[in-house]
């Protein structure tokens, strides 16, 4: 009995115990029966489900868990149930009075009586709320991060003192030499090549013994194509690194790009002798491009420029152009662009075109900068030089080759020649010598420039005297740049105080005969290509001096000539008129002798009578003709305008006789209406188709066509007039005899004849006469012709005369 109390009082203290360390517990203990009613919680529910015990004891525990997790526990607990079995570790949400949800980690074991059979499960529950929330804050900052990595383009090792791989962050895989589970506890040797790891390694190893970051830049084959990283190795820990690297792929095929970009700048900057410059205002700092060294005429660095080093490469008489142009961009923003002249330091000027403007920064710390180019134009000032001279030349000869075909006496021609060297060789002056054969003397024909006057000691040279008279004597060209040291130059004082310093003196010769010297003097040594020029127009002076001799002395011959065919034609106008009156007396002593002693003189003497008077007929035509030929110009008419269809008309009146006695037909068709001499075309056309009728065949009526039609005055153009002058050309056809063309030239002589007078009367006047009327009007004569076959007479006329041919035929 003792033994049993002493057994239930220890069972007792064991419960009581028990009770103690359940109702103080932070767990939440509990039981429940077989249907999952609440049969005992501890206090600690209260703590953490906000539960009293009595509030949950004869509840169904399922109805205060997070429904999802209800439905998993009615699904696992039957087979529990039957099997007899508990749970561990089993993670829950309960609902919280609050209507939050906590999580609570539950163990629990089944409740069995000494039959077997179960009755409920005792567990016990812990509050792991806390803890999941900070699960589920890292699993998101893992997200997170994960997500991070993967958008980062870095690529993120971890590396221990022996180049092993101790953790891969979860980059970009496309970026890493192998993938991550290959990477991972692998040395860099065991990865790398051995050169390449070798590198990786010295720089794991160096980082961990200064204890301080380096970076490195490298490239890695990715797939058969070079990457290019920039890594940032730094020390972790004692023994590690991290080693960050970044793809810069593109950077640097920018950067090899930008290279070559500026490769192929230089290049052009040097073919094209452009540099470029820039200046910090604020600073003082000047950088010059390679190319803007080398214009400048030195080495790509070989010293550090500055806005001196500038001003003193600026050409002396232009430095004041550089201080315009920092002042206007200074202080008005103006950029500038100017042509300037540099001296290098090997003492060659070149010529420089420079642009610039300001560029200005912004906010109140701002820059401001002086940008700009410099291009070396020297070559193309040469051309420009060069094609400036060949104008100026090209001028020279264009006002030369003017003024010698201009009016004018010899003297104002030359006048004109040498002005035009003076203006477009830049010569202080220039002077002009003709040649006197007679005295052998060059005299001064002209002057220009500083000098004028045409008298004074070399106004008469003798040849060989002075150094004009040597050159004509030699006929050879003398030319110095060097006036001081020529001896040929007797007045060197009056050259050096009129500042001369250069001579050029050329013979103006034609087919090797001297005509003149041509000189000139200037300020400025001569080039080669002035001298070419002088010599060129020399030989033009020459020709020109020659051809004014020719034309003065043609002029002169035209004059004695036009006196002696005036002489002639008033010897002939008088001869004829003189003839008439004797004649007029043999005609009529004969007329007597045949009135009255015709029986007397016997057959015989009649004969001799008729012959005579046929005589006096013939001289009769002949001093007729003459007399029409002298009044062509002795008579003359004003000219006016004349229909020549009228004209035609009144010709055909007066020959009506003569065309009805041979039988024929003039047709007269589309004459035009020209200025002319009236009475003057009366006589042309009269002569051509009285002609046209003459010399008809016997066995066929005379046709005569009269017509015309425009065509170009060439006579005109020749003699100077405009091309394409309005002119007519008239046309008489004739179906008669014809002629052999070989005598074309001598049908239009006076007096010549192809027929004998028995064949064709006529004195052979009448082609001369028309080819004295036409060319009265400034027109031409011919004719085409075959023997048989007719001929046409083609007679070409202006519309309207010249002025000057109308002043010369009054």
């Amino acid at each position: 009995m003792d033994k049993r109390k002493h057994v239930e009082e220890m069972l007792r203290d064991s419960e009581e115990e028990f009770r103690s360390i359940v109702e103080t517990t932070t767990e939440w203990i509990w039981t429940i029966d077989q249907r999952a009613r609440v049969t005992y919680s501890n206090p600690a529910v209260e703590r953490i489900l906000g539960y009293r015990p009595e509030e949950l004891i004869g509840k169904d525990a399922l109805l205060f868990m997070h429904e999802e997790d209800r439905i998993e526990i009615e699904e696992m607990l039957p087979k529990l149930v039957s099997e007899k079995k508990g749970w561990s570790e089993l993670v829950l949400r309960w609902r919280h009075k609050n209507g939050t949800y906590r999580y609570l980690e539950s163990n629990a074991v089944p409740i069995v009586n000494g039959g077997g059979e179960l009755l409920g499960y005792r567990g016990a529950d812990r509050d792991i709320t806390e803890r999941k929330e900070v699960e589920a804050k890292l699993r998101s900052s893992e997200a997170e991060l994960r997500a991070l990595f993967e958008a980062m383009d870095d690529v993120i090792l971890v590396l221990d003192s022996e180049g092993r791989y101790l953790s891969v962050a979860p980059t970009k895989p496309s970026l890493l030499y192998k993938p991550p589970e290959q990477l991972v506890g692998k040395t860099l040797h065991e990865v790398f090549p051995a050169e390449q790891a070798d590198m990786f390694l010295d720089h794991v190893r160096r980082v961990l013994e200064t204890q301080r970051p380096v970076k490195i830049e490298y490239s890695l084959q990715l797939d058969g194509e070079e990457v290019w990283f920039a890594g940032k190795v730094s020390p972790m820990l004692e023994d590690s690194v991290v080693w960050v690297a970044r793809d810069i792929t593109e950077r640097k095929r920018a950067e090899k790009d930008l290279r070559r970009s500026e490769a192929r700048l230089a290049e052009a900057q040097r073919i094209a002798n452009l540099g470029n410059f820039e200046w910090d205002i604020k600073t003082g700092r000047v950088w010059w491009s390679d190319e803007t060294y080398r214009i400048y005429g030195f080495g790509p660095g070989k010293l550090t420029p500055t806005l001196k080093t500038v001003a003193d490469v600026f050409h002396p008489d232009d430095r004041h152009l550089l201080r315009a142009a920092i002042d206007n961009a200074f202080y008005e923003d103006k950029p500038h662009d100017f042509e300037h002249r540099i001296v290098r330091p090997d003492g060659e000027v070149r010529w420089i075109h420079r642009r610039a403007e300001i560029v200005r920064g912004e906010g109140k710390e701002s820059s401001l900068r002086l940008i700009g180019t410099v291009h070396d134009i020297t070559e193309r000032k040469a051309v420009e030089r060069e094609l400036i001279q060949r104008a100026r030349h090209a001028a020279l000869g264009e006002d030369v080759g003017a003024a010698l075909n201009e009016g004018g006496n010899l003297r104002m021609v030359l006048w004109r020649c040498a002005e035009a060297v003076v203006r477009h060789l830049d010569a202080a002056f220039t002077r002009i010598w003709t040649l006197n054969e007679e005295e052998d003397v060059l005299e001064l024909q002209a002057s220009a420039g500083m000098y004028t006057h045409l008298d004074g000691p070399h106004s008469r040279i003798p040849l060989g005297r002075f150094k004009i008279g040597l050159i004509a004597l030699e006929r050879r060209p003398h030319l110095t740049n060097d006036i001081a040291g020529d001896l040929r130059v007797h007045d060197k004082e009056w050259a050096n105080r009129e500042g001369i310093v250069a001579f050029a003196g050329y013979p103006l010769v034609v087919e090797d005969r001297l005509v003149g010297v041509v000189a000139m003097f200037a300020k400025v040594q001569l080039s080669e290509a002035t001298l070419g020029a002088l010599a060129s127009v020399a030989d033009t002076i020459a020709q020109g001096i020659e051809r004014k001799r020719a034309e003065e002395n043609l002029r002169a011959y035209a004059a004695r000539l036009n006196q002696s065919n005036r002489e002639l034609q008033d010897f002939a106008y008088v001869a004829s008129h003189d003839l008439q009156e004797p004649l007029r007396k043999v005609r009529a002593f004969g007329d007597r002798l045949k009135a009255k002693y015709a029986e007397v003189l016997g057959e015989q003497g009649r004969d001799y009578l008729e012959r005579m008077e046929g005589a006096a007929t013939r001289m009769q035509d002949l001093i007729d003709d003459l007399l029409t030929l002298s009044r062509v110009t002795t008579q003359a008419q004003p000219f006016t305008l004349v229909d020549l269809n009228e004209v035609a008309r009144d010709v055909l009146s007066d020959l009506e006789a003569r065309i009805d006695q041979v039988g024929g037909r003039v047709e007269v068709s589309g004459l035009p209406t020209v200025e002319a001499d009236r009475p003057q075309m009366r006589q042309l056309l009269q002569n051509l188709i009285g002609n046209a009728l003459k010399f008809h065949q016997e066995e066929e009526a005379p046709v005569v066509k009269v017509y015309g039609g425009p065509v170009q005055n060439r006579k005109e153009e020749l003699n100077g007039g405009h091309a394409g002058d309005r002119a007519y050309q008239i046309l008489v056809e004739d179906n008669g005899i014809g002629f052999d063309e070989k005598h074309l030239e001598r049908v239009f002589v006076p007096f010549q004849r192809l027929h004998s007078r028995v064949a064709y009367e006529g004195t052979g006047m009448g082609l001369a006469i028309c080819r004295k009327v036409v060319e009265r009007h400034g027109g031409n004569i011919t004719a085409k012709s075959t023997p048989g076959r007719g001929a046409t007479f083609m007679v070409t006329l202006p519309v309207k005369q010249s002025e000057g041919n109308r002043r010369e035929r009054r």
